[in-house]
């Protein structure tokens, strides 16, 4: 016998169960999903009469709120056209070219061709001071290899924002605000010997860094740095390992540990890192 005939002989002995049995089962699943249901409603109406009786046992008591979690915050796409600022959904115009631009939580701080420096949340925009005349020893190329030039600073988070002024040409004064407050936290003349240099680097949770005399063919490792305190004033020169150490220190909650962070460490050992300007790459 053929394998079809085979398949058709189980076919006429395959014969599917009468209607009124199919009905038998349905009405008994239903029934019992009934009860199944019953049986919750009652179950939560025993939870809340019991919660009902022991608030009335207890009518003077207070029911206090749960802890505020604050709601997550990130900072809106921002570039500069020209002299127009896309923030976000605002637009702020800045009445010139814009040469820099840096953001804080409360909105975007730029720089404009003639070395002004503004603020604005997006409706209100405000002048915060001018970095001035530089003087000799200055210029595009005066920055680390691998750095941006700038003289602004501002932090992954928060609401710090700093810069370099010049009252006088070789003169630099750090100066430190914060947006949020709109209020100058710190202003310290930069300790510099006649004929030496300084530009920004770096900024963190506590402390402003400087490069001192940098030479333009090394990378930032390799630089004389210095750490700046807002809160004493105090102005000290660290190596790049002081500088790892401190930024560890103030690690954000998301962070990954990387070999020197994408800097010279000697002692290859890892360091946190906010990711920013690294490149990533899987294989």
């Amino acid at each position: 016998m053929s394998e079809l005939d085979v398949l058709r002989r189980l076919g006429d002995q395959i014969v599917p169960p009468p209607f009124w049995a199919l009905r038998e089962i349905a009405r008994r699943r239903a029934r019992r999903t009934r009860v199944a249901t019953s049986v919750a409603v009652a179950a939560s109406v025993a939870a809340v009469s019991a919660t009902t009786v022991y608030l009335s046992r207890d009518a003077g008591r207070q029911v206090e709120p749960g802890p505020t979690v604050p709601a997550p915050s990130s900072r809106p796409l921002t570039y500069a056209d020209g002299s127009t600022i896309h923030y976000g959904r605002h637009t702020v115009e800045a009445g010139g070219p814009v040469l820099e631009l840096d953001l804080t939580d409360d909105g975007v701080a730029f720089r404009t061709t003639d070395g002004r420096i503004w603020f604005s949340d997006g409706s209100a925009t405000d002048s915060l001071g001018s970095v001035g005349e530089t003087g000799p020893g200055y210029g595009e190329d005066a920055w680390p290899l691998l750095t941006r030039p700038g003289w602004m600073l501002s932090s992954n988070t928060g609401s710090r924002l700093v810069w370099f002024e010049f009252p006088a040409p070789g003169k630099p004064e750090v100066v430190v605000y914060d947006t949020a407050t709109d209020e100058e936290v710190a202003r310290h003349v930069v300790r510099l010997e006649p004929g030496h240099t300084a530009v920004p680097a770096l900024l963190s949770d506590r402390f402003v860094y400087w490069f001192k005399d940098p030479v333009p063919e090394e990378m930032p490792a390799d630089q004389s740095q210095v750490r700046y305190d807002p809160a004493t004033g105090d102005q000290s020169p660290i190596t790049e390992q002081d500088l790892l150490r401190d930024l560890d220190a103030e690690a954000a909650v998301r962070s990954v540990r990387l070999k020197g962070d994408g800097r010279w460490d000697s002692s290859g050992a890892f360091h946190f890192s906010d990711g920013m300007g690294q490149r990533w790459a899987w294989t």
